[in-house]
Order: C-alpha cells, then sequence, then structure tokens
C-alpha cells in the first residue's frame, strides 16, 4: 500500500522568481522503490521527481473506458448508417480519400 502526505512547502529561487512548492512524502514497498529507481535512470530523469512529472503529464494524454466506449457507440452508429471508407489498406485510403 502507498501512502502519501504533505510535509511542508518548499521555496526555490529561480533566476530571481520564487517559486513555492508543495513537498510530498510518498511510501513505498523496497521492490517498488528499486523499480522507480531503474526506470528513472533507464528513461534519464535526473531525479525521481522528474520521472513523477512526466509520468503525471503523460496520464493527461490517456483515453478514459468512457471515451473508449463512446467512440465504439459512434463507429457502430457510422456502421449502421453507411459512414465508412472502404479502402483494402492504409496506402489505399490515402490514395482514395487523402489530399
Amino acid at each position: 500500500m502507498t501512502t502519501v502526505r504533505q510535509l511542508y512547502y518548499n521555496i526555490v529561487i529561480n533566476n530571481n522568481n520564487i517559486i513555492k512548492r508543495k513537498i510530498l512524502s510518498l511510501s513505498f514497498q523496497p521492490e517498488i522503490l528499486k523499480k522507480i529507481k531503474e526506470n528513472t535512470k533507464k528513461y534519464g530523469f535526473k531525479s525521481i521527481s522528474s520521472y513523477f512529472k512526466h509520468l503525471i503529464s503523460m496520464d493527461d494524454d490517456l483515453i478514459t473506458e468512457d471515451e473508449i466506449l463512446e467512440g465504439a457507440k459512434e463507429a457502430k452508429r457510422d456502421y449502421k448508417n453507411g459512414k465508412l471508407l472502404e479502402a483494402n489498406s492504409l496506402d489505399d485510403l490515402l490514395r482514395k480519400y487523402g489530399n
């Protein structure tokens, strides 16, 4: 189980600008922490914090289950209404319907 708790604020002075950040303490099982450290290094991040920031930004691009289901329903409606494009390959599709 992972726990999170707020510790304190960290003040960073960067180019004469004061940046106030909250610090979090995370608790992981040793094998998970080892994997986090390995991945941080493997993917070229300078710190676990920067690796986590990357993961959070990647999460923003994920499609939710509801979005996938809605897309499938829309495709089914398009199929029933004859709104599909016919092609034997991606190249064929681009030749017929591309620029």
